[in-house]
């Protein structure tokens, strides 16, 4: 993995407890943090996927998916606020 973080933007990092990548998301949140870069991290109870799979009619709706979405939606309008 490149080590120069330069020029990155802010981060909103979204995990799931039952996704295999989840250890790999926090970790990646944690180099951007120690890299100086602003990091927002959250891990929800669900599964790969869920929130992709949580839009209206989605296979998969659930309330970790309507949560994350709007906290997607809540992160975008802080960040192009500020």
């Amino acid at each position: 993995m490149d080590e120069d973080f330069r020029g990155i933007p802010s981060a909103f990092v979204i995990t799931a407890d039952f996704d295999v990548l989840r250890d790999e998301g926090f970790l990646y949140s944690e180099r951007l943090r120690s890299a100086g870069i602003p990091v927002k991290y959250k891990n929800y109870k669900s599964f790969h996927g869920f929130v992709t799979m949580a839009t209206e009619g989605g296979p998969a709706r659930t309330d970790e998916g309507d949560e994350a979405f709007a906290d997607i939606v809540q992160y975008i309008k802080d960040t192009v606020s500020e």
